[in-house]
């Protein structure tokens, strides 16, 4: 960990932790995908147009929302939680956000994936802050329509509204794929976790692991060698 670099625009505030979900704090790599795949159906024309530009997030999730009712029919909101319960958290997923809280740290989730599957999460592990995306219902029923706070291309815009808001006195962020390269380039920090064949994070840490308490013992490296520097 030599010539570690490090903000010089230090505040007293709580450093702030970036987790992504999907195979950070979840095993499952794509909620979205998992979603589909338990609902027999292949978003794979919708996202080759979003991935050329030709649609952007929100309407990447509403033709992909529309994808499960056209299949289904009237879809229930508890039908979908009832799938999204079925993705395990990553192993020591739990123990390594309780650490990291002991260790005084503040935690969020900003994630492409879904709100409800990031709100569970969030309660298991007792995340302070979550960002994803929302689908719309009425009367317990899923609507073709969304919220789409997060694209998971530009996770920089959730995550320099946050250091804005909080202005800590350092940050880091945890993300497995390109996608969280932009998220990567705005904090202090940065970890990519298993990452995906033929990525390499160039400007932070890269970690294979398969339990998440050593990616907590990554980031308590990160302070420990931070405050030998300063």
């Amino acid at each position: 960990m030599d010539n570690l670099p490090f903000s010089q625009n230090l505040t007293d505030r709580r450093p702030l932790i970036f987790f992504d979900m999907d195979g950070v704090l979840s095993k499952e790599k794509s909620s979205w995908n998992y979603l589909h795949t338990r609902l027999g159906v292949s978003n794979e024309n919708n996202y080759n147009l979003f991935r050329t530009g030709k649609i952007d997030y929100r309407e990447f999730m509403r033709r992909d929302i529309n994808l499960w009712l056209q299949s289904r029919g009237e879809i229930t909101v508890d039908a979908i939680k009832q799938i999204l319960d079925e993705i395990e958290l990553f192993p020591g997923a739990v123990e390594a956000t309780k650490t990291l809280h002991r260790e005084g740290f503040h935690l969020v989730i900003v994630s492409g994936g879904l709100m409800w599957l990031a709100e569970k999460i969030g309660r298991e592990t007792g995340i302070d802050e979550i960002y994803a995306n929302i689908i719309l219902s009425l009367g317990g029923i899923v609507l073709p329509d969304c919220r789409a706070l997060v694209n998971p291309k530009r996770k920089d815009i959730v995550v320099n509204n946050v250091l804005n808001k909080y202005s800590p006195e350092y940050s880091i962020s945890i993300g497995d794929s390109p996608d969280d390269q932009k998220m990567f380039n705005v904090t202090d920090y940065s970890i990519s976790m298993n990452n995906e064949p033929g990525y390499v994070n160039e400007i932070g840490f890269d970690l294979k692991t398969d339990n998440l308490e050593n990616c907590a013992d990554l980031i308590l490296a990160i302070r420990d060698e931070r405050n030998e520097i300063l």
